[in-house]
Protein backbone atom coordinates (compact mmCIF):
# COMPACT_ATOMS: atom_id res chain seq x y z
CA UNK A 1 0.00 0.00 0.00
CA UNK A 2 1.03 3.47 -0.76
CA UNK A 3 0.01 7.20 -0.04
CA UNK A 4 -0.58 9.16 -2.96
CA UNK A 5 -0.66 13.51 -2.36
CA UNK A 6 -3.25 15.45 -4.27
CA UNK A 7 -2.44 19.07 -3.97
CA UNK A 8 -5.32 21.77 -3.47
CA UNK A 9 -4.96 25.64 -4.66
CA UNK A 10 -5.69 28.59 -2.96
CA UNK A 11 -8.13 29.94 -6.00
CA UNK A 12 -6.74 33.72 -4.92
CA UNK A 13 -3.06 33.24 -5.00
CA UNK A 14 -2.91 30.46 -7.19
CA UNK A 15 -0.59 28.58 -5.13
CA UNK A 16 -0.63 25.12 -3.37
CA UNK A 17 -2.49 25.46 0.29
CA UNK A 18 -2.33 21.66 1.14
CA UNK A 19 -3.13 18.65 -0.09
CA UNK A 20 -5.18 15.81 0.59
CA UNK A 21 -3.84 11.70 1.30
CA UNK A 22 -5.36 9.16 -0.62
CA UNK A 23 -4.23 5.23 -0.45
CA UNK A 24 -3.45 3.36 -3.16
CA UNK A 25 -2.73 -0.23 -3.71
CA UNK A 26 0.25 -1.27 -5.84
CA UNK A 27 0.02 -4.87 -6.66
CA UNK A 28 3.47 -6.41 -7.54
CA UNK A 29 3.38 -6.63 -11.56
CA UNK A 30 0.09 -5.16 -11.98
CA UNK A 31 -1.57 -1.33 -12.30
CA UNK A 32 -2.25 0.26 -9.33
CA UNK A 33 -5.65 -0.47 -7.94
CA UNK A 34 -7.59 2.34 -6.93
CA UNK A 35 -9.56 2.98 -3.35
CA UNK A 36 -12.87 2.14 -5.09
CA UNK A 37 -11.92 -1.61 -5.59
CA UNK A 38 -10.24 -2.66 -2.06
CA UNK A 39 -11.44 -0.11 0.17
CA UNK A 40 -14.91 -2.25 0.69
CA UNK A 41 -13.28 -5.29 1.07
CA UNK A 42 -10.60 -3.80 3.76
CA UNK A 43 -14.12 -2.29 5.54
CA UNK A 44 -15.53 -5.77 5.41
CA UNK A 45 -12.54 -8.20 6.55
CA UNK A 46 -11.36 -5.36 9.12
CA UNK A 47 -8.89 -3.70 7.85
CA UNK A 48 -9.68 -0.64 7.33
CA UNK A 49 -9.01 0.57 10.60
CA UNK A 50 -5.04 -0.58 10.57
CA UNK A 51 -5.25 0.78 6.80
CA UNK A 52 -6.52 4.17 7.81
CA UNK A 53 -4.34 4.45 10.44
CA UNK A 54 -1.40 3.75 8.78
CA UNK A 55 -2.23 6.60 6.50
CA UNK A 56 -3.08 9.32 8.26
CA UNK A 57 0.18 8.45 10.54
CA UNK A 58 2.80 8.64 7.44
CA UNK A 59 0.95 11.33 5.79
CA UNK A 60 1.46 13.58 8.99
CA UNK A 61 5.02 12.27 9.22
CA UNK A 62 5.63 13.27 5.75
CA UNK A 63 3.96 16.80 5.71
CA UNK A 64 6.39 17.70 8.13
CA UNK A 65 8.79 16.87 5.53
CA UNK A 66 7.05 18.82 2.33
CA UNK A 67 6.75 21.87 4.39
CA UNK A 68 10.29 22.17 5.08
CA UNK A 69 10.99 22.02 1.57
CA UNK A 70 8.09 24.59 0.71
CA UNK A 71 8.80 26.97 3.63
CA UNK A 72 4.93 27.11 4.35
CA UNK A 73 2.26 25.26 6.74
CA UNK A 74 0.38 23.18 4.05
CA UNK A 75 -2.51 21.47 5.48
CA UNK A 76 -3.16 17.98 4.87
CA UNK A 77 -6.40 16.47 4.44
CA UNK A 78 -7.15 12.63 5.25
CA UNK A 79 -10.54 11.15 4.86
CA UNK A 80 -12.37 8.91 7.32
CA UNK A 81 -14.97 5.99 6.05
CA UNK A 82 -17.94 5.15 8.62
CA UNK A 83 -16.32 2.05 10.05
CA UNK A 84 -13.07 4.57 11.04
CA UNK A 85 -15.36 6.98 12.39
CA UNK A 86 -17.54 4.42 14.71
CA UNK A 87 -14.04 3.50 16.56
CA UNK A 88 -14.55 4.48 20.10
CA UNK A 89 -10.98 4.88 20.82
CA UNK A 90 -10.63 7.14 17.21
CA UNK A 91 -9.89 10.27 19.20
CA UNK A 92 -7.06 8.97 21.17
CA UNK A 93 -6.03 6.98 18.32
CA UNK A 94 -5.60 10.42 16.47
CA UNK A 95 -3.94 12.28 19.11
CA UNK A 96 -1.81 9.70 19.50
CA UNK A 97 -1.05 9.95 16.10
CA UNK A 98 -0.27 13.79 16.16
CA UNK A 99 2.13 13.35 19.14
CA UNK A 100 4.07 10.79 17.76
CA UNK A 101 4.66 12.90 14.41
CA UNK A 102 4.77 16.01 15.64
CA UNK A 103 2.37 17.52 13.67
CA UNK A 104 0.26 20.82 14.62
CA UNK A 105 -3.45 19.70 14.96
CA UNK A 106 -3.98 22.76 12.88
CA UNK A 107 -2.45 21.65 9.81
CA UNK A 108 -4.76 18.34 9.71
CA UNK A 109 -8.15 18.55 8.47
CA UNK A 110 -10.57 15.22 8.69
CA UNK A 111 -13.29 14.99 6.02
CA UNK A 112 -16.41 13.16 6.68
CA UNK A 113 -19.27 12.22 4.90
CA UNK A 114 -22.14 13.29 5.24
CA UNK A 115 -23.02 9.68 5.68
CA UNK A 116 -21.57 9.59 8.75
CA UNK A 117 -23.19 12.95 10.24
CA UNK A 118 -26.58 11.12 9.93
CA UNK A 119 -25.77 7.87 11.47
CA UNK A 120 -25.49 9.00 15.16
CA UNK A 121 -25.80 12.76 15.19
CA UNK A 122 -25.22 13.23 19.29
CA UNK A 123 -22.23 11.12 19.31
CA UNK A 124 -20.58 12.47 15.95
CA UNK A 125 -21.21 15.87 17.42
CA UNK A 126 -19.43 15.15 20.71
CA UNK A 127 -16.61 13.62 18.68
CA UNK A 128 -16.29 16.51 16.29
CA UNK A 129 -16.12 18.51 18.42
CA UNK A 130 -13.27 16.83 20.97
CA UNK A 131 -11.51 16.58 17.28
CA UNK A 132 -12.11 20.72 17.10
CA UNK A 133 -10.00 21.42 20.74
CA UNK A 134 -7.13 19.56 19.17
CA UNK A 135 -7.08 22.42 16.42
CA UNK A 136 -8.17 19.42 13.63
CA UNK A 137 -10.32 21.35 11.21
CA UNK A 138 -13.65 19.39 9.94
CA UNK A 139 -14.74 18.99 6.37
CA UNK A 140 -17.73 17.68 5.16
CA UNK A 141 -16.77 16.11 1.75
CA UNK A 142 -19.21 15.34 -1.23
CA UNK A 143 -21.22 18.04 0.20
CA UNK A 144 -24.89 18.00 -1.06
CA UNK A 145 -24.75 14.39 -2.55
CA UNK A 146 -26.15 13.09 0.58
CA UNK A 147 -28.90 13.83 2.89
CA UNK A 148 -27.85 17.10 3.70
CA UNK A 149 -30.06 19.19 6.74
CA UNK A 150 -28.80 22.62 7.53
CA UNK A 151 -29.38 21.87 10.84
CA UNK A 152 -26.26 19.69 11.37
CA UNK A 153 -24.13 22.58 9.84
CA UNK A 154 -24.86 25.09 12.76
CA UNK A 155 -24.36 21.89 15.52
CA UNK A 156 -21.19 21.07 14.17
CA UNK A 157 -17.48 22.90 14.69
CA UNK A 158 -17.07 22.84 10.78
CA UNK A 159 -14.37 24.48 8.95
CA UNK A 160 -14.70 23.25 5.08
CA UNK A 161 -17.64 22.23 2.92
CA UNK A 162 -16.50 19.92 -0.24
CA UNK A 163 -18.14 21.08 -3.49
CA UNK A 164 -18.79 17.35 -5.10
CA UNK A 165 -16.86 16.66 -8.75
CA UNK A 166 -20.73 15.40 -9.74
CA UNK A 167 -21.85 19.30 -9.54
CA UNK A 168 -18.04 20.90 -10.89
CA UNK A 169 -18.29 18.65 -13.98
CA UNK A 170 -20.78 20.89 -16.00
CA UNK A 171 -19.91 23.98 -14.78
CA UNK A 172 -20.52 26.33 -16.56
CA UNK A 173 -22.69 25.41 -19.12
CA UNK A 174 -25.34 23.65 -16.98
CA UNK A 175 -27.26 26.42 -15.70
CA UNK A 176 -28.49 23.68 -12.54
CA UNK A 177 -25.02 23.12 -11.44
CA UNK A 178 -24.25 26.29 -11.69
CA UNK A 179 -27.43 27.27 -9.16
CA UNK A 180 -26.00 24.41 -6.85
CA UNK A 181 -22.21 25.84 -7.04
CA UNK A 182 -23.19 29.32 -6.00
CA UNK A 183 -25.91 28.14 -3.57
CA UNK A 184 -23.10 25.87 -1.89
CA UNK A 185 -20.64 28.45 -1.70
CA UNK A 186 -23.05 31.28 -0.06
CA UNK A 187 -24.07 29.30 2.06
CA UNK A 188 -20.65 28.51 3.33
CA UNK A 189 -19.59 32.25 3.35
CA UNK A 190 -22.40 33.20 5.09
CA UNK A 191 -21.48 29.96 8.29
CA UNK A 192 -18.03 31.28 7.65
CA UNK A 193 -16.87 28.11 6.41
CA UNK A 194 -13.80 27.37 3.74
CA UNK A 195 -15.24 26.12 -0.10
CA UNK A 196 -13.01 23.12 -1.67
CA UNK A 197 -14.12 22.42 -5.05
CA UNK A 198 -13.04 19.01 -6.52
CA UNK A 199 -12.35 17.63 -9.75
CA UNK A 200 -11.69 20.88 -11.39
CA UNK A 201 -10.08 20.05 -14.86
CA UNK A 202 -10.59 22.48 -16.85
CA UNK A 203 -9.69 26.53 -17.25
CA UNK A 204 -13.89 27.71 -17.23
CA UNK A 205 -14.32 25.41 -14.15
CA UNK A 206 -11.73 27.24 -13.00
CA UNK A 207 -12.69 30.63 -13.51
CA UNK A 208 -16.47 30.17 -12.89
CA UNK A 209 -15.50 29.25 -9.08
CA UNK A 210 -13.11 32.14 -8.64
CA UNK A 211 -15.71 34.57 -10.20
CA UNK A 212 -18.54 32.89 -7.52
CA UNK A 213 -15.92 33.08 -4.88
CA UNK A 214 -14.84 29.21 -4.03
CA UNK A 215 -11.65 29.34 -1.68
CA UNK A 216 -9.44 26.32 -3.15
CA UNK A 217 -9.78 23.32 -5.84
CA UNK A 218 -8.39 20.28 -6.00
CA UNK A 219 -8.32 18.23 -9.63
CA UNK A 220 -6.34 17.50 -12.66
CA UNK A 221 -6.41 21.48 -14.00
CA UNK A 222 -3.85 21.67 -11.06
CA UNK A 223 -2.23 18.44 -10.30
CA UNK A 224 -3.64 14.72 -10.18
CA UNK A 225 -2.34 12.87 -6.96
CA UNK A 226 0.98 12.03 -6.87
CA UNK A 227 3.66 10.31 -5.12
CA UNK A 228 5.77 11.62 -1.69
CA UNK A 229 8.93 11.98 -4.09
CA UNK A 230 6.90 13.76 -6.86
CA UNK A 231 5.14 16.14 -4.53
CA UNK A 232 8.47 17.32 -3.20
CA UNK A 233 9.45 17.73 -6.98
CA UNK A 234 6.06 19.55 -7.26
CA UNK A 235 7.04 21.70 -4.22
CA UNK A 236 10.12 22.75 -5.55
CA UNK A 237 9.29 23.74 -9.12
CA UNK A 238 6.72 26.19 -7.08
CA UNK A 239 3.52 25.28 -9.51
CA UNK A 240 0.50 27.90 -9.48
CA UNK A 241 -2.69 28.29 -11.71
Amino acid sequence: FMVYYQPKADIRSGRISGMEALMRWNRKGLEIVSPSEFIPLAEDTGAIYTLGEWVMEEACKKLMGFNRISGQDLSLSVNLSVKQFSQEDLVPKIRQILEKTGLDGRLLTIEITENIVISDIDRTIRILKELSAMGIGISIDDFGTGYSSLSYLKKMPLAELKIDKSFVDDLPQDPESCAIVNTVIALARNLSLKTVAEGVETRSQLDFLKETGCDEIQGYYYCRPVSASEIESFLLEEKSL
